[in-house]
């Protein structure tokens, strides 16, 4: 499946499970492996494989560019006002298409091995060097159907394999030297984390093909996979970000420092240590060259998990201000955070608010809806686009009533009017039976 917690199994989790089983020395003989192999030959093989598992066997030399739509690099030297640039798009999404897009415009390609030649046997139904890749394009099991193709989407498509034709070499070379460039950013901005694995994985193949294999800067990716990996009774993990450190951290906090007939002082060892980190992990400048790389500020904001990782969300900033505001109120420590740390912490948190009155997660909500409409994922839903959510408001919202009881004169009417439209989102937002 997609995860270890889904019931039935795809394409998408069989096939690249498969591989990489295979390159850590499983044999194809082994019960496990042959079992696998009928599912996905039995399910049409792996041409089926959603654009994920295409990208990602076409790097291992498993699936042929050919039967992959074009990602069109082109696309990040459109001008920004385009309403489908990717600047407009959720940071996530927006930070796997930046390396897809290199790797699709240098067509990256490992060594052809003995295994790599075996894969290519065992992973289809027919002979690999006979399949017509390009029929396979848009092929996709359908134990991994999700989202429903459409006819923007093809459309788009249908342009831009034709430009792959006939590909101007300029402005490719161009569109690839940005990409590049834009890598590189992330990279120093996260020490080389970057915001999540899946783009992680993919800086560090294009890293891997632009400064090679004994680059510090490739070795500086290879030490920082550590921060996503994780053992279990059952086995090495690979989890979805590289922790919720100062998320808990702040619960923690607040949980202490909110229970009524408690004695704070009995907890001022654990209090003094969670402030210091939350401390160290405020976000104290935006990052270098922000408009080109379409970051939003991060100047007073808090990451999710650590300062390496340094970028910022709407309610993990929320969350922390909200702590330290009980830590100074508790009395036992001292006021390491400034009052000009916490104005920053309330300017980030009202810079985030869209339009509609709610906050969205990392940045404001950019685009429309319809972008949904170009997700070519397939196996994913709402990943275009960042959405207001009712927690993400509610937790803001909490922060600045928060604060403004502990300084009532700092920026009063704007909070104030913040507050009302946050209320009144997450109210809108209420379902016909009392829930959200």
């Amino acid at each position: 499946g997609l995860h270890i917690e889904m019931r039935s199994s795809t394409m998408f989790g069989s096939s690249t499970n498969y591989a990489a089983a295979r390159l850590l020395g499983a044999s194809r003989d082994d019960p496990v492996m042959i079992k696998a192999r009928r599912f996905i030959k039995d399910n049409g093989g792996a041409v089926g494989v959603p654009p994920w598992g295409k990208f990602w066997l076409s790097v291992l030399g498993c699936y042929d560019w050919d039967g992959f739509n074009s990602v069109f690099p082109e696309i990040w030297l459109f001008p920004e006002l385009v309403p489908f640039h990717p600047s407009r798009w959720w940071c996530h999404c927006r930070m796997v298409y930046l390396p897809m897009a290199y790797c699709y415009a240098n067509r990256i390609v490992g060594k052809i091995t003995d295994l790599v030649s075996e894969l290519r046997e065992e992973l289809y139904a027919e002979p690999y060097h006979e399949i017509n890749w390009k029929n396979h394009r848009d092929s996709l099991a359908k134990c991994d159907e999700y989202t429903d193709s459409n006819w923007l989407l093809k459309s788009l498509f249908l342009l831009a394999n034709t430009y792959e034709r006939c590909v101007i070499p300029y402005f490719r070379k161009r569109a690839s030297d940005f990409i590049l460039e834009y890598v590189r950013a992330e990279d120093k901005q996260t020490n080389s984390i970057d915001i999540g694995p899946v783009n992680k994985a993919m800086n560090a193949l294009v890293i891997w093909h632009a400064d090679g294999p004994d680059s510090k800067s490739f070795e500086a990716h290879v030490d920082r996979l550590w921060d996503y990996l994780w053992l279990a009774e059952d086995g090495l993990k690979m989890q979805g970000y590289n922790g919720s450190q100062l998320w808990d951290t702040t619960f923690g906090v607040m949980a202490i420092l909110e229970t009524e007939n408690l004695n704070p002082v009995e907890f001022s060892d654990c209090i003094r240590k969670a402030y210091h980190y939350m401390d160290i992990t405020q976000s104290e400048a935006d990052v270098p060259q922000r408009h080109r790389f379409y970051r939003h500020i991060s100047k007073g904001g808090w990451p999710f998990s650590t300062k390496d990782h340094g970028w910022p969300i709407a309610d993990t900033t929320a969350h922390a201000l909200e702590a330290v505001l009980l830590s100074h109120k508790s009395g036992i420590i001292r006021n390491e955070i400034s009052n000009s740390r916490l104005f920053d912490a309330v300017n980030i948190l009202l810079s985030y608010q869209n339009k509609d009155g709610g906050w969205a997660t990392y940045e404001n909500t950019r685009g429309g809806e319809w972008l949904e409409m170009l997700n070519p994922s397939a196996v994913f839903d709402k990943i275009m686009i960042d959405y207001s959510y009712t927690e993400l408001s509610s937790s803001v919202v909490q922060a600045l009533q928060c604060f403004t009881k502990m300084y009532p004169n700092h920026r009063t009417e704007e909070i104030r009017l913040s507050v009302r439209r946050g209320v009144d989102l997450i109210k809108s937002q209420q379902r016909d039976d009392g829930s959200w």
